[in-house]
């Protein structure tokens, strides 16, 4: 799955945070969050996305949370 989520966002352009964001940071509004494709399977469908850098952060949608950051 990690191949399939990095070539997918690696079509993308990244978002540029103003500081460090680490798993447990609540996402800015002004901060676009993504919607998990399909593709990249049912463990990760209840989260949005958000590619920064190298990035990908898992973000709770109601909340803005990082949950988990694939780097």
């Amino acid at each position: 799955q990690r191949t399939v989520v990095r070539e997918y966002v690696q079509r993308q352009r990244p978002v540029e945070f103003r500081e460090r964001v680490t798993v447990g940071a609540t996402l800015p509004t002004d901060v676009e969050i993504h919607e998990v494709p399909a593709a990249w399977g049912p463990s990760v469908s209840n989260y949005r996305y958000v590619y920064s850098g190298n990035n990908v952060y898992f973000v709770e949608p109601g909340s803005r949370r990082v949950v988990h950051v694939l780097d």
